[in-house]
């Protein structure tokens, strides 16, 4: 009797072993599924900000952005590389560069320190102000505004200023790709075209 017991006893163990070997495969298998379903859900995400002085959504995803997301980020990248004193220009270039695309960075730099050894040996604060930013389904931004430059409280330049800006997404993030200053003629013929 005690025999059948304690047969009956490990067979009742082994049946519960293998049933929990059975729900750990499918657990593990739930996981893996969660796992890829998840990846999939990430990829599609949007990110949707509703910053209190816009009027409109801005939404951000992989590869790509609303124009109201970048007209932001195009203002705020032109602030970081035109108005500057110089007691701040290598702080606002250092942020600057922190959206630059890696492989742009050296020529990129190199360009900047030309200005940035100019005006800290002039002492040049110039303010930029922005009149119009045209976006470009090609990923090329034209920003059209107004520089002023002060050596001490003394004006020594009012001109108009033509940028263009060419950009992309890379997993969510903006990121610059060139900088170009252009002429008057040169920025009527790539907005009027």
């Amino acid at each position: 009797m005690q025999i059948k017991k304690y047969i009956s006893a490990w067979n009742n163990l082994h049946a519960s072993l293998r049933l929990y070997q059975f729900l750990c495969v499918v657990l593990a298998a739930l996981v893996i599924f969660m796992h890829f379903q998840n990846k999939q859900i990430m990829d599609e995400q949007k990110t949707i900000l509703i910053p209190s002085h816009l009027k409109s959504k801005v939404s951000v995803s992989n590869d790509s952005a609303n124009p109201e997301y970048i007209r932001i980020m195009m203002k705020y990248f032109v602030g970081l590389l035109s108005n500057y004193t110089p007691y701040n220009i290598d702080k606002r270039y250092m942020e600057f560069y922190s959206f630059v695309e890696e492989g742009m960075l050296p020529e990129l730099e190199k360009q900047l320190d030309l200005r940035k050894s100019k005006v800290k040996k002039i002492g040049i604060t110039q303010h930029f102000i922005i009149n119009d930013i045209y976006l470009y389904s090609d990923q090329k931004c034209y920003i059209e505004g107004k520089a002023k430059r002060f050596v001490g409280s003394e004006m020594i330049a009012h001109e108009n200023r033509f940028l263009k800006i060419s950009y992309n997404f890379s997993n969510g993030e903006i990121y610059v790709q060139g900088i170009e200053e252009l002429s008057g003629r040169e920025f009527n013929a790539a907005v009027r075209s």
